[in-house]
């Protein structure tokens, strides 16, 4: 099952890599939990929580609203049962503030029955290896 993790995971990611014009693929609903949580309040700038569905929409409207240009590079996707580790490069570009902005970051994917059900963003690698390993023993 953990493999099968993976790969969603790396299909979630190529297809947020991939859209345009603040519209989400059809098939993130199939890899996205109707009741996911992605947590992005650790990041710098525009923390915030989306939850669910709508929760998608919106990140994916403000995406543009905020950034001329975003893409995650995984560095390393390390897989643990029901959680998959990222460590990844954000690069963003914004006119408004001028030239880009690449940030290392550790992302948790959580999944349950093959599909995301929380996504944790912005945390630093260390941190997020150890709370990976700390779920692993409850």
């Amino acid at each position: 099952m953990s493999e099968h993790n993976v790969d969603v995971v790396r299909e979630a990611i190529a297809l947020m890599n991939g859209g345009e014009n603040g519209e989400l693929a059809p098939r993130m609903f199939d890899l996205f939990a109707d009741e996911v949580l992605v947590d992005m309040s650790r990041r710098l700038l525009h923390p915030d929580v989306y939850q669910g569905h709508p929760g998608l929409r919106r990140l994916r409207r403000e995406v543009p609203e905020l950034w001329d240009g975003f893409l995650l590079t995984p560095e390393r996707i390390m897989d643990a049962g029901e959680s998959v580790m990222v460590i990844d490069t954000q690069l963003v570009r914004r006119s408004v503030a001028g030239g880009e902005i690449a940030r290392r970051s550790a992302v948790i994917w959580t999944l349950r029955s093959g599909r995301i059900i929380r996504v944790e963003v912005g945390l630093d690698p260390q941190e997020a290896l150890e709370l990976v390993r700390l779920r692993e023993f409850l």
